[in-house]
């Protein structure tokens, strides 16, 4: 009597966490306004495909017949699982692509009080050039005339650029089309 009644409390907790992936993955379709705790539910997401991973395992190692809930909880959930792990295969981009890059620099790694770059801003500025990419914006963009010059020696190739301040933070996109 003891295992039936363990396995029935395995069973319903299964049914609890089953419907708890489902909800948590579909939460994005609720309004956050209606619906505030379902719409939060979505951050746990992960974890409730790990549990409902872990009793498929239980249920087929110990009850095979009992793992058809956990089974389909996770093949429902297969589309909110691939918006949340993407898995892209890479595949050539068309010939007229346009490769943009976003990065935050966070200020090249210089430091104001030693007045001198240090390798990560040699780094970050051999990345770019050697990335090929027609658009780069950057994040962070700050430290004095030495960066300016090194930025400015860097993205040669770019003619087209805008520099935006935001109290400490600088902005700065350049593009080889003038898009900007």
């Amino acid at each position: 009597p003891l295992g039936k009644i363990l396995r029935l409390l395995f069973f319903f907790l299964e049914i609890f966490f089953a419907i708890m992936l489902l909800l948590s993955g579909y939460s994005s379709i609720f309004s956050p306004s209606i619906f505030p705790l379902l719409s939060l539910l979505g951050l746990a997401f992960p974890a409730f495909v790990v549990i409902n991973a872990l009793f498929l395992m239980l249920w087929l190692l110990a009850y095979p017949k009992y793992c058809l809930l956990p089974a389909a909880a996770l093949l429902l959930c297969l589309a909110p699982l691939r918006d949340y792990c993407p898995v892209n295969f890479s595949k050539k981009p068309p010939e007229d692509a346009i490769k943009i890059i976003s990065y935050n620099v966070k200020g090249f790694g210089f430091a104001p009080k030693s007045s001198k770059l240090n390798e990560n801003s040699q780094a970050i500025s051999d990345y770019l050039n050697q990335s090929l990419a027609d658009v780069i914006c950057l994040q962070e963009a700050t430290g004095g005339g030495k960066i300016q010059d090194l930025v400015n020696a860097a993205m040669s190739a770019y003619p087209y650029q805008v520099w935006s301040r935001v109290k400490q933070n600088v902005f700065v996109c350049f593009s080889k089309y003038p898009i900007l």
